[in-house]
C-alpha cells in the first residue's frame, strides 16, 4: 500500500511570516525516508512550490494553481487543465475595467497587460 501525505501550503505547512517550523521539516524528512510520498498543493505555480520543496529537500507531488496542473516527483507534468484560448479573451474583455487587473496564469507565469507597482508583488 502506498502511502501518501497532502498538505497545503499557506497557512498550513507554512505560518502566517512563511516559514516551516524545523520539527515540521524534520517530521516531513523522517517520513519520506519512511517511504510516505509527499504531495503538496497550493494556489501557487509550480515554480513557487519548487521553492518550498527544495527547503524541504524532499521530492513532492504538486498540485499547482488549486489544481489546474498535478505534477510528478521529476518535475514532469501529469495534467494540466486551461481555459480555451477564446473563452480566456473572452473573460478578459468582460472584465476589462480601470478598477479591476486582469491576470492571465500559465501552468509557470502570471501576465498582465499593465505593469503596475501592485501587479509586482
Amino acid at each position: 500500500m502506498v502511502k501518501l501525505f497532502v498538505t497545503d501550503i499557506d497557512g498550513t505547512l507554512m505560518d502566517s511570516n512563511k516559514q516551516i517550523q524545523g520539527e515540521d521539516i524534520t517530521a516531513i524528512r523522517q517520513a519520506h525516508r519512511q517511504g510516505v510520498r509527499m504531495c503538496l498543493a497550493s494556489g501557487r505555480m509550480y515554480e513557487e512550490i519548487k521553492v518550498v520543496m527544495d527547503v524541504l529537500e524532499v521530492p513532492c507531488y504538486a498540485i499547482c494553481q488549486n489544481g489546474a496542473t498535478l505534477v510528478d516527483c521529476s518535475g514532469t507534468v501529469i495534467v494540466s487543465n486551461t481555459f480555451r484560448s477564446d473563452l480566456t479573451l473572452s473573460v478578459q474583455h468582460v472584465t476589462s475595467s480601470d478598477d479591476l487587473v486582469t491576470v492571465i496564469c500559465s501552468a509557470d507565469a502570471n501576465y498582465v497587460r499593465v505593469r503596475t507597482p501592485e501587479t509586482n508583488h
